[in-house]
């Protein structure tokens, strides 16, 4: 092939390969499809670290392992290096990237996947079809201004990004309000049910599911607070409300809050709701008394105190600066009282991944977007301080900052 003994790291080499050896002497892979890729001819094919392959407009690849850009073939009785065909095993598009490993085995590892030009509200990536677990597609980060997904996988398939954005509900259909005679009525008054087997609830126009069912709750469901969790100007008169105290479940209740929080209503106007449905007269105008502290006893006192307040419902998926300091105050929460780790709800570790990044949502990284990380480090705070440990978002709370949880928060 025209190389020195001294300087080939392929002998051997046939002479058909002759014509696409680099400098020392090894078949160069089949990459012309690519214009993010490296200079092949002056690298070493037999172990190449730090590789990145892409195409500029859809995204690119980079492995964290030392990758072998060459196999082995046997020819009359003769083993040599020849090439790979990256061309026809690797294949971007928008959105999508895909890695044959059954004809590139060598290549099927961890690598960190960029996939570029992307506009959903909440990407959702797909391995062959399917949402892909956490435990192979980690470490995503998604910058919308940029429009750039990033995400880590532990081997090669076919990966696409889709949009895991659901539309809330159309609001449930009613009348228009009424007159003031039926508006006055409907404040004071709920109507127990109808023929067909529904409830309709008069008060303005909002009509109850027909699958209401009267089945109850665990008492510790995290979307339900306690009395002292609503406004002082709000006194307890369940008998205003009698179909809501006894009709209603926790998680129908919760339901109807995610309604209103998606349509994005005013956070005091959903807590209002929210106690309503508890069964809590709701003045008309504010008291006199709304001024009166309604915080609960402090508990222990954190080393690090923190300031920012909570208010909105956050769970997987979400994206916002509540989410970035929910983050920062789980990283730097400290019980006085610890006797374990500092930290003991950080959402990751200080330091740099398996791919030499660093850690997103680390102390000094905190991210907008809640993860799996945020998640488990959240639960870790409602298991140890509202003795809240199993369930949902939607059953328990578990995993969401409920008001319950929003209480702890705000607390410290």
């Amino acid at each position: 092939d025209g190389i020195p003994d001294t300087d080939d790291y392929c002998p051997s080499t046939p002479s058909s390969l002759a014509s696409v050896v680099n400098r020392y002497g090894c078949p160069k892979p089949l990459a012309s499809t690519f214009d993010i890729k490296p200079d092949f001819h002056a690298l070493d094919l037999r172990s190449l670290s730090n590789l990145e392959l892409g195409v500029g407009n859809y995204g690119k690849i980079k492995w964290s392992e030392s990758i072998p850009l060459l196999k082995d073939e046997t020819e009359n009785q003769t083993t040599y290096k020849t090439r790979l065909s990256l061309d026809n095993n690797i294949t971007f598009s928008q959105n999508k990237v895909t890695l044959n490993p059954s004809n590139l085995p060598e290549m099927n590892r961890q690598a960190t996947i960029t996939l570029h030009n992307i506009s959903f509200t909440e990407p959702k990536i797909q391995r062959d079809g399917i949402s892909c677990p956490s435990t192979i597609c980690s470490n995503i980060t998604y910058d919308k201004t940029e429009k750039t997904l990033t995400f880590t996988v532990t081997g090669f398939s076919t990966y696409e990004v889709t949009e895991g954005y659901v539309p809330p509900p159309s609001p449930p259909s009613g009348g228009g309000g009424g007159s003031s005679s039926t508006s006055s009525t409907s404040s004071s008054q709920a109507s127990s049910g109808s023929s067909s087997g529904g409830s309709t609830l008069a008060l303005g126009s909002y009509t109850i599911p027909q699958d209401i069912s009267t089945q109850s709750e665990p008492d510790e469901f995290e979307g339900t607070p306690d009395p002292s969790s609503c406004s002082s100007s709000i006194t307890s008169s369940p008998e205003l409300f009698p179909s809501l105290s006894s009709a209603l479940t926790s998680s129908q209740i919760q339901s109807i809050l995610n309604l209103l929080l998606a349509f994005q209503a005013d956070q005091h106007v959903v807590n209002d709701v929210h106690c309503a449905l508890l069964g809590y007269e709701i003045p008309s105008s504010p008291s006199s008394s709304s001024s009166t502290s309604t915080t609960p006893s402090t508990p222990s006192t954190p080393t690090t105190p923190l300031s920012y307040t909570f208010t909105q419902w956050l769970t997987i998926g979400k994206r916002s600066e509540d989410v970035r300091q929910l983050q920062i105050w789980l990283n730097n929460y400290s019980p006085s009282n610890s006797s374990g780790q500092v930290h003991p709800y950080q959402v990751a570790p200080s330091g740099l991944d398996s791919t030499g990044s660093p850690q997103a949502g680390s102390p000094g990284l905190e991210t907008t977007y809640f993860g799996p990380a945020t998640e488990s480090a959240l639960r870790r705070l409602q298991c140890d301080r509202l003795s809240v440990c199993s369930g949902t978002p939607a059953t328990t709370g578990y995993g969401a900052t409920g008001p319950r949880t929003r209480s702890v928060l705000n607390r410290n």
